[in-house]
């Protein structure tokens, strides 16, 4: 099967969504969830298209660790409210207001879970081994 998009700029989630249509639904569950990358949970309290489908209201920030997430935050913020530009001193001292945010990660079957419940998911898929720790959380630089 080759899928072929003429002359339009799709996002990632539109073509995954496009072709996990297309996949038997067997497929799909058949295979482990896993933890792909990092990501913050910022709650704003509105309903945004294309989140992780847990997910009812805010948006989440993915990246390769959590300070990549924080600093995309920090530069959309600024450039829509024309606070530039982006240091460290600001990043320190932004206001989020009433926004709440959980940091987490992004699964394999679209799905945002805090450091804790992304522990389970990433023993059960080897990612990570087993700790003996009590707090069950975990850090990007464990996974990558």
């Amino acid at each position: 099967m080759v899928l072929i998009f003429v002359n339009k700029r799709l996002d990632f989630n539109t073509v995954i969504s496009y072709i996990s249509g297309m996949m038997p639904e067997s497929f799909c569950e058949s295979k482990p969830e896993y933890i792909l990358c990092a990501a913050i949970h910022y709650d704003d309290g509105l309903n945004h298209i294309h989140q992780p489908k847990n997910i009812s209201s805010g948006f989440v920030v993915a990246g390769r660790r959590h300070h990549n997430c924080i600093r995309t935050f920090a530069i959309l913020k600024n450039h829509f409210t024309g606070e530039l530009p982006v240091t460290e001193q600001c990043l320190c001292k932004m206001n989020l207001g009433k926004l709440q945010s959980i940091q987490g990660f992004i699964t394999s079957k679209d799905r945002f879970l805090n450091r804790a419940e992304s522990y389970d998911v990433a023993v059960a898929s080897g990612q990570i081994k087993p700790n003996d720790d009590e707090n069950k959380a975990i850090f990007s630089e464990e996974l990558w």
